[in-house]
């Protein structure tokens, strides 16, 4: 009996030693798969590994961990972890219709297999569950601003071109709304900051894309894209010396080779035995091309900062590494700059065609067309495609790439100086004189003047100079006076 007794105790005691040892366990795992996903979604993401890992030891079927193991493999690129990414994570992620990691994780794995709009109802599912969850509010950001783009310039491809700007327009106030959360959360978050400052920028929005940059440059002053997105702002203002500012703050946090690049002359001259003689760091060539001399700025350099950096931003294709400069729309954008518009069209299949997405860039003087042949993202000149049998067709037989060649020959490269207050034509004279060898030039012009000024003591700048046969200064002269216009 006492045996009997004995055994009686032992083993509901047992018993409750196994659960509460087994809820012991899931509470530690269920911590450090908390921690593993905080690191993650830090790009931290060797020690989010090591967290999985763990957790994997301990429970091989933890969903969680399972689920970033799929991202560390869709992260290392390639069609073979892309193909067991996508098992892993879809396996486990549909188990979990209601946890927002799992739902941003699928959205992930959507983006990086072109599904998009399959990526967008899971990032929605996200921030439903919880609208706190940054990295969601931040893809949605991201999603609208590409649709924003697709949309802003596309008509249909019919007899009758319809227009999708107003849709485009909507794309805009959704991805401005889902951007402005994720900066209330996080203040200090470069991703929103540089993918509204985008979203600002094409829509001209650019006071308000100054603004969000200065916010920005408290928190990251040092950031080197940020300077150059603030650059831009004021570029597109007209303000020459606050851009140059910010310009050069970039510089300093750039390498020698993207220093090189920026100032890279390539894509303005036409003579490639000229250019070869060219020394991309020297200030003669952007010297030359100096519209004012009289202001502490180059302004025609400022424009290609802006325009590579633009470039780069906005036609790069990270997927295939390939830096917007180098593209055939990069390389038209450095040398012509923003055409007068643009007319999208989105890839369509027909009974006998299947076209590419297509965009026509109309200037004053000529028009290009882009096809995005491969449906990758990078865009080249359009040319007819080899075969008439073939399903895959341009919209036109005229080959752009030789095109393209021919306006590069012949169209030299646009730069519309302007500066803030227009311009206005004043009254002048030029008088010389001569006396034996030597001869005097008097330049006389008048500035006119508003009835009422803000200020009646005003000073002006005047200069002048001789230059050389490359149109470099090898005589100037400047001069600053002050003028009282309430004087007699």
């Amino acid at each position: 009996m006492r045996l009997l007794s004995c055994k009686v105790f032992l083993i509901p005691s047992l018993l409750v030693f196994l659960i509460s040892g087994a809820f012991g366990k899931a509470e530690n795992l269920d911590v450090l798969a908390d921690s593993a996903k905080a690191f993650y979604l830090g790009g931290d993401f060797p020690d989010s590994r090591a967290r999985a890992d763990s957790i994997l030891k301990a429970d091989p079927q933890n969903p969680i961990a399972n689920i970033l193991t799929g991202l560390f493999r869709l992260s290392e690129g390639g069609l073979k972890n892309r193909t067991s990414a996508r098992e892993i994570i879809e396996k486990y992620g549909r188990h979990l219709e209601d946890d927002p990691f799992a739902n941003y994780a699928l959205g992930v794995l959507y983006n990086a297999v072109d599904n998009p709009e399959q990526a967008k109802k899971h990032f929605l599912r996200v921030v439903a569950l919880d609208e706190k969850f940054v990295p969601a509010l931040v893809e949605l950001g991201m999603y609208y601003l590409d649709s924003m783009l697709k949309y802003y310039n596309r008509y249909t491809d019919t007899s009758i071109p319809l227009s999708y700007r107003d849709y485009a327009l909507e794309d805009y106030d959704l991805g401005v709304s889902y951007l402005h959360k994720a900066l209330d959360y996080d203040k200090e978050n470069k991703e929103a900051a540089y993918t509204l400052g985008s979203l600002f920028y094409e829509a001209q929005e650019y006071l308000a894309m100054t603004v969000l940059f200065r916010d920005q440059l408290k928190y990251h002053p040092e950031d080197r894209d940020l300077n150059l997105f603030m650059g831009l702002a004021y570029l597109s203002q007209f303000r020459y010396s606050d851009a140059s500012q910010y310009f050069r703050r970039a510089l300093k946090h750039m390498s020698a080779e993207d220093i090189e690049l920026f100032q890279n002359p390539e894509y303005l001259i036409k003579d490639k035995k000229k250019l070869a003689e060219i020394d991309s760091q020297s200030t003669d060539f952007w010297k030359a091309r100096d519209p004012m001399f009289l202001t502490a700025e180059n302004e025609r350099l400022l424009e290609h900062y802006g325009r590579v950096a633009y470039a780069n931003l906005r036609f790069s294709v990270p997927k295939l590494k390939i830096e917007g400069w180098r593209t055939d729309r990069g390389k038209t954008y450095i040398r012509y700059g923003k055409p007068l518009y643009i007319v999208e069209f989105a890839k369509s299949m027909e009974v006998n065609a299947i076209y590419p997405p297509s965009q026509i860039w109309v200037y004053p003087q000529f028009q290009l067309s882009f096809s995005d042949e491969f449906w990758n993202g990078e865009y080249r000149y359009s040319e007819p495609i080899a075969g008439s049998n073939s399903m895959f067709k341009e919209r036109s037989n005229v080959d752009f790439g030789l095109v393209a060649q021919n306006v590069f020959q012949e169209i030299p490269e646009t730069f519309d100086f302007s500066l803030p207050g227009g311009e206005f034509d004043a009254p002048y004279r030029f008088t010389f004189f001569k006396s034996g060898k030597m001869a005097e030039a008097l330049v006389s012009f008048a500035v006119p003047v508003e009835e009422a000024l803000y200020e009646p003591a005003q000073e002006l700048e005047s200069g002048l100079y001789l230059m050389d046969d490359n149109k470099l200064p090898v005589f100037e002269k400047k001069e600053s006076v002050t003028v009282d216009f309430q004087e007699p």
